[in-house]
């Protein structure tokens, strides 16, 4: 990949990066929510959904940060 190509890609992915950081943030929010008024078991059922969607949300944050440093890598030391 040439230059150009990898600084877009890094860019791609730190929008993604973004992007999940924001839902991150608005689960945290919902889980806190329904911990408060967790009283039937509809929530209950709700709140390991979003613990599900937490843990999601985090292992592919840690990915892309990852995938960014390792392309930031290549612009910086010209490897494949």
């Amino acid at each position: 990949m040439t230059d150009d190509q990898i600084k877009e890609r890094v860019k791609y992915y730190t929008e993604w990066l973004r992007l999940l950081w924001i839902a991150l943030i608005g689960l945290s929010g919902g889980i806190s929510g329904l911990i408060l008024t967790l009283d039937s078991p509809i929530r209950a059922g709700l709140l390991t959904f979003a613990l599900a969607l937490v843990i999601g949300v985090i292992v592919i944050v840690f990915l892309l940060h990852r995938a960014i440093l390792r392309l930031i890598g290549q612009l910086q030391g010209g490897k494949p």
